[in-house]
């Protein structure tokens, strides 16, 4: 044995190093910066020593970093990586959230900072779970800040993406909704965008968001009964559009999604799967008149089922509209993370209907001085099982009391307002996580 040959078996971490980097030779030197096959998107991590001795380290993620020698380094951050640690050198960089900390499908979040040899730590990221091509095995759901309007992006867990609403025309709501897509849920193209009514706040932003990102396929209640309030929607022209009615589905998208108002109407049968039982609280309660020239009694919503999670939807249902769900039996069932109708407003949002759905986690889609009516607000704290409410902006027209906990606001400062968005992801088990995308504020929660 040499001298030089007995000073490297000397040091154990020199030996590492050598065999990575004939490793990653003997792999065709133009595999360099590959993409990961699976995963595509998670940011290349490595949890790899700055000696670079941990060439496949990292204990999830497999798929999510990029391919084992990027000797360049700047693609060690896939697109789902934002700029990581970089600890050890500028090889195969870690990204701090990766394309869904979850899964989300592409592959998990980029671990804790790159090694200092080329290929030490590209074989995977250490921080989420990796995806399947196309699937990651949670549902996503995004509450997109547009200000008092609409826009919720449901990424199911086959990975097709669901748009419920994109907010108000000029252009801000569009971008708002298009960065979601491509910065935190990285996907190309929209499979659904359902339209929940035509009023501007909800249907207002769909032609500049067209013009920004492709959408298959369009869901509506039909006809408008308020004259030119969808012509935003009409001037798209020739698109792939479903009329839906009470009680049909959306087939093939991975959750179930039963639409339960369209058009003025509700189901005439409870969902499948829940008892019907009748509901106490519509001894006393106030059914109120329906209103057949407005708009907002017309919306399309629907229950989403993931396993043993509901989530409710019902765009701007008014009252007498969501009574009918709620009495004299409760349609629906109970509720586990339920969108609060109207933005907040006293028009809708029955006593009957909340205490039946009993929700367990409400996020609030107000704006700042826009919803969140504090009558609206006590229904909901007085809601049997309520855990937590959720709101995407502060209420300036009321107090403490009836806002969120500071924490659970997105947005509380109407002059600096960064259009954070609210963000949860559910588990098949039925866990539930919602994120405060503004201070990464966390809380879990379990469905029934």
């Amino acid at each position: 044995m040499s001298p030089i040959t007995r000073r490297i078996v000397r040091h154990p971490l020199l030996v590492a190093t050598l065999i990575a980097t004939v490793s990653a030779c003997s792999n065709n030197s133009s595999d360099a910066g590959r993409k990961p096959v699976a995963g595509g998107d998670g940011a290349g991590g490595g949890g790899g020593a700055p000696s670079g001795a941990s060439g496949s380290a990292g204990s999830r993620g497999l798929a999510g970093g990029v391919s084992g020698a990027d000797a360049a380094g700047a693609g060690g951050a896939g697109r789902g990586g934002m700029a990581g640690a970089d600890a050890g050198g500028p090889v195969g960089r870690g990204g701090t959230s990766g394309s869904g900390a979850q899964g989300g499908g592409g592959g998990g979040a980029g671990g804790g900072g790159g090694a200092a040899m080329a290929g030490s730590g590209g074989m995977a990221g250490s921080g989420g779970a990796a995806g399947a091509p196309g699937s990651s095995g949670d549902l996503e759901i995004h509450f997109v800040d547009v200000e008092g309007g609409a826009a919720t992006i449901l990424v199911t867990p086959t990975r097709k993406i669901i748009l419920v609403d994109a907010g108000s025309s000029g252009g801000r709501d569009a971008r708002r909704i298009v960065k979601v897509l491509t910065e935190s849920i990285k996907v190309a193209k929209i499979d659904y965008l359902i339209i929940t009514h035509y009023h501007s706040d909800h249907v207002g932003g769909v032609p500049d968001l067209v013009k920004l990102f492709p959408v298959d396929a369009y869901l509506d209640h039909g006809a408008t009964v308020e004259p030119g309030g969808n012509a935003p929607y009409l001037s798209l022209g020739d698109v792939k559009r479903r009329t839906i009615k009470p009680g049909e589905t959306l087939a093939d998208v991975g959750v179930g999604m039963n639409f339960v108002s369209a058009h003025g109407e509700v189901i005439g049968a409870p969902l499948p799967g829940v008892a019907g039982t009748p509901n106490s609280f519509c001894a006393n309660a106030d059914p109120r008149a329906k209103n057949p020239t407005d708009e907002n009694g017309r919306s399309l919503g629907f229950v989403l089922s993931f396993g043993t999670f509901t989530f409710l939807d019902l765009g701007d249902l008014l009252w007498a509209n969501e009574h009918e769900l709620a009495c004299p039996i409760n349609k629906i069932g109970q509720i586990d993370l339920y969108q609060v109708t109207h933005h907040g407003l006293p028009l809708s949002n029955p006593p009957q209907l909340l205490q039946a759905a009993a929700p367990i986690v409400v996020i609030m889609g107000n704006g700042a001085r826009k919803g969140g009516d504090a009558g609206v607000f006590d229904r909901f704290k007085a809601s049997p099982g309520l855990a937590d409410i959720w709101s995407l902006h502060r209420t300036m027209a009321t107090d403490a009391a009836h806002n969120a906990a500071p924490d659970l606001i997105a947005n509380p400062d109407e002059v600096n307002d960064q259009a954070y968005s609210i963000k949860v992801v559910v588990q098949p088990s039925g866990r539930f996580t919602v994120t405060n995308q503004r201070n990464a504020v966390t809380k879990s929660y379990q469905s029934r």
